[in-house]
Formats: structure tokens, sequence, C-alpha cells
């Protein structure tokens, strides 16, 4: 076990043994940490995501700051309300995805050589900023129908949008972030009214087209939820990519198997995916009383699952802290579960799998610049992906 892991999984092992359904005194939020209680959670169809910010929750908090020139947006996004609004507005949103999910493949897969050729002549370099990063923004940025001479600023954005996570920012900090939030707004509010004139083959204009033909969809709804789909989808996508890198190259025994087998890249991903979740933890409301694990949770109550906990549940996946790409697969939380399950689950499965599978098809002799260096991460707490990575190539 990688020492990082193992100094992070300890607690997280006690109190999955001691203590499955802890409650946190200074949040008065209770926490899971067995897969089965975990999985039921997220399943239970009667649980509310809509008023976190009033239970003080730290990720609403940070997480759903208001635009201050646009104080209501943050409400219209699908991630944060519950039925009948949630489902109004995932099943067009969720139509359209598969859409345009069914003919992506050949893009990411010029986007991924394309990124791959501009790092042919490099030595070392570092994966996320080149690689794990344009990789995601650039295919799901032209997916939803952002021009690409604008991807750059998407990139800019996205990076300072990220910073709503922080437990502390600096007023610039806080500035650059408020400026990124008003600029995917404002961008993607002239593209609606564009793509209403003339539509593209993209999503904004297939979520247009359904609203034309009746769906309650309304334009605040499509642009905030465009602005989620790229923010949520690029940053998860990008650790993804990069930790699935990083822990094959940490584990070259699993590396030589992934060579001698490139069609083991759909496991190597979910293997990667359980280990190191992109997303650490979710968090739900109780809309009635429910006991959990013999403990009673009340009405009103904040509940918070470790995604990063139950996929590694001794009682479901045997020596859990062990990365093995092939492992017998059993479903892993990572995407979340239920009504509110991951939107954007396929589209990041795919790109990781071409992304990581192509890296290593052009660089077999890749290595880690600094393979005795713990990895830096993002200092985002429940989003743990790597700040960088640098890797090492011969020529």
């Amino acid at each position: 076990m990688l020492e990082d892991a193992a100094t992070k999984h300890m607690p997280l092992d006690w109190l999955r043994q001691n203590a499955p359904v802890f409650r946190d005194t200074s949040s008065g939020c209770f926490f899971l940490t067995r897969y089965a209680d975990v999985r039921h959670l997220l399943t239970e169809r009667h649980l509310k995501n809509s008023d976190l910010a009033e239970k003080g929750s730290f990720l609403d908090k940070a997480g759903r700051p208001v635009n201050p020139k646009r104080p209501h947006e943050r409400d219209a996004s699908m991630g944060y309300l519950d039925d009948p609004d949630h489902e109004r507005i995932r099943r067009p949103i969720a139509q359209a995805f598969a859409k345009r999910f069914s003919i992506c493949r050949p893009t990411v897969e010029r986007i991924v050589a394309a990124h791959l050729d501009a790092l042919a002549t490099e030595t070392v370099f570092d994966l996320v900023s080149a690689y794990s990063i344009p990789v995601p923004l650039k295919a799901n940025a032209l997916m939803i129908g952002v021009d690409e001479p604008d991807l750059d600023k998407f990139r800019d954005w996205t990076l300072d949008g990220f910073k709503m996570f922080q437990t502390e920012r600096t007023d610039a900090e806080t500035t650059a972030m408020n400026d990124a939030h008003e600029g995917f707004a404002s961008y993607f509010e002239r593209l609606i009214g564009e793509r209403r004139g003339q539509p593209r083959e993209d999503l904004v204009s297939d979520l247009l087209a359904a609203q034309a033909s009746g769906v309650p969809i309304t334009d605040q709804e499509i642009r905030s939820n465009c602005v989620s789909l790229i923010a949520a989808s690029i940053m998860t996508t990008t650790d993804l990519i990069s930790s699935t890198v990083w822990l094959l190259l940490h584990h070259p025994e699993e590396l030589a198997r992934l060579k001698d087998d490139p069609k083991l890249i759909g496991s190597a991903v979910e293997e990667a995916l359980r280990v190191a979740p992109p997303v650490e933890s979710e968090w739900r409301i109780m809309s009635r009383d429910l006991e959990i694990a013999g403990c009673p949770v009340h009405q009103g109550q904040v509940v918070a699952v470790s995604l990063l906990a139950a996929n590694r549940d001794p009682s479901v996946f045997s020596d859990p802290h062990r990365f093995d790409i092939s492992r017998e697969q059993r479903p892993h939380v990572s995407f979340g579960g239920g009504e509110h399950i991951c939107i954007g689950a396929p589209l990041g499965r795919l790109e990781a799998q071409l992304a990581v599978g192509a890296f290593f098809t052009r660089f077999p002799g890749a290595t880690l610049a600094a393979p005795e260096a713990l990895p830096k991460r993002r200092p985002t707490p429940y989003f743990p992906g790597l700040a960088e990575l640098a890797i090492a190539v011969q020529r």
C-alpha cells in the first residue's frame, strides 16, 4: 500500500469497523463508511438535496456560492434539486447527453491523439496540465456546444471556478472565482441565443429543440446545467485520468498486465475509480426518520456518505487496499447512486479508457519523474485530485 493511501485509510477503516454510523459533533452530521449503508442511502428515494444550505453543510456553502450578479442561478442546477424539478430537468438533459455520447468516440480519439502528438518531443512533462485537463475539457466542451476558439477561456474559468471548493480563499481567488462563474453564465446566455437561431450538432441545440417542442426547461436551467456539466465532468475526468496513470506507474506489475492485454483497460479504469474516486463524499438530508445500522437518524438531519470508505469495505472487496486491474468486478459507488447518479459517468469512463490506453501505447516506457515523492494534490476537501504529476519519457 502506498504511504499516503495507508495514512488516509487508517481512520476510515477504524470507523467502518468500530463506528459505521458516526456523528460528528462539530457539524452535527452523520458519517457512513460501510458499503451496504452507503449504497442503501444513495438509492433511498426519500432523501433531499435542495435544502443543504439551511443545514449548514460545508460543501453547500463552499461549493455553491452565490454569483453576486445572478443570485438565483445556483438553484437551477439539477444536482441541488429534488423531485419533481430534478426529474423535470434531468430527463431532457439525460436524453440529449445520451444522443451526443453515442457519436462522440471518434472526436475523443482525435483529441487524445492530438494531445499525445503535442507531447511527442517532450522528455519530462506535467501530465495533469498537458494531458489530463485538456483532453476532457475539449471533448466535453465541444460536445456541449462551446466554440473551439473559446476553449482556452473555458480552461481558465474551470480552474478558477474550482476554487469554490477550497476551504480558504484569498480575496483575489474569490474575485477570480466569481468572475469565472459570471464568464460561464454570460457565455452560455449568448450561446443559447445564437443556437436558437442557428442550431448545430451539439447538446445546447438539442435542449433548445426539446424546449421548443414543449419540454418544460427554461433558458436559465439550460445555462446553469451546461456550466455544471462542463465544470464537474472536466475536473472529475481529469482526476480519473491522472489517478489511473499514477496507480499503474506505481504498480508496474499491473501496468505490465495491461500492456500484455490492452483489453484490460476497462477494468483498470474501474479499479482506479474504486481505489481513488474523484469525489470522496456525498451528502443527503433525511426527509423522514430512518434507522441506519441500528442507529436512529431523524428527519431533517444531514448524512454524509464516504464513497472512499465504501469502495474499500472488506466485506465486499477482497484485499480492498490492493490495486488489481483483473479484480472480479463488484459495483463501486464512485459515481454515486439512485436518482442523482452521475449523468456523465459513461463519458468519463470512455474518455479515461481512451486517454490512458493511448498514453501507454504511445509512451510504453513512461515513468514517474519523482517516483519516491508523494503526489501533490489540490487543496480541495472531498475532491482530492492530483494537482501535478511529473512524467519522464525516454527517447
